[in-house]
């Protein structure tokens, strides 16, 4: 009968018979080393995986996770003040602050108004396709301030009916009468030129309602009716 060397397990002889008892014995002995090998590999609980402080104990997947979640670096989200302001280089950026900063501080384009697209003289703000589009339409060929008989009124055409309106709205007219000197203080007298309206903010439009134009050096108003004939 031979040993073993490190659990001193019986090894029968080649001449003895099969004893059932050696082989309890030898797995006894077995089961006793794996237990007290089972027992000696004590699992970290979850606070000594967290804080990394303990040298002896083992870890489970289970406290390797519990430890990078505890002790991995937590990159800090910038706030949105501090995201709109952009002189932070600390802190990280969120897909939510990355929009909140665009648009904070990516260049808002200032629209003309239609006043402006038709007046054609602003080179600072944008054209939307509307602007263009009544651009398009102001800037037909058709001199400022000509006077056109339509059975209906085209788009960037005003009326000239006598009315009372906003000079802001119609910047061109007002360029157009303040250079060829077409202002009066006297509209019904005067209908085919620009009325003073309040001299500031309003102006009275040229009013051709139920009048011809008929050629002549000097502008007059000839009264309706045919002339006095004597024979």
């Amino acid at each position: 009968m031979k040993y073993t060397n490190n659990l001193n397990l019986k090894k029968p002889d080649q001449v003895d018979f099969y004893d059932v008892d050696d082989f309890n014995f030898n797995a006894d002995e077995l089961d006793k080393k794996i237990a007290e090998i089972l027992n000696a590999i004590i699992i970290a609980s979850q606070n000594e995986a967290e804080t990394g402080t303990d040298n002896v104990r083992m870890m489970s997947p289970l406290r390797v996770k519990q430890a990078i979640l505890k002790l991995a670096p937590k990159p800090a989200i910038a706030s949105q003040a501090e995201a709109e302001t952009g002189t932070d280089n600390v802190r990280m950026m969120s897909p939510l602050r990355v929009k909140q900063a665009i648009l904070k501080l990516a260049p808002k384009p200032a629209i003309a108004s239609q006043a402006e697209a038709e007046a054609g003289t602003d080179n600072a703000k944008h054209m939307t396709p509307l602007r263009t589009k009544q651009a398009i339409e102001a800037f037909d060929n058709t001199p400022v301030g000509d006077v056109a008989f339509r059975p209906f009124l085209k788009a960037g055409y005003v009326k000239a009916n006598g009315a009372t309106v906003n000079r802001a709205d119609y910047p061109r007219l007002v360029a157009f009468a303040n250079a060829n000197n077409l202002w009066t203080t006297n509209p019904a007298n005067e209908p085919w030129k620009f009325g003073q309206g309040n001299g500031s903010t309003t102006m009275v439009l040229p009013n051709y309602v139920g009048r011809f134009i008929q050629g002549g050096d000097t502008p007059t108003i000839k009264e309706a009716g045919l002339p006095n004939i004597t024979g």
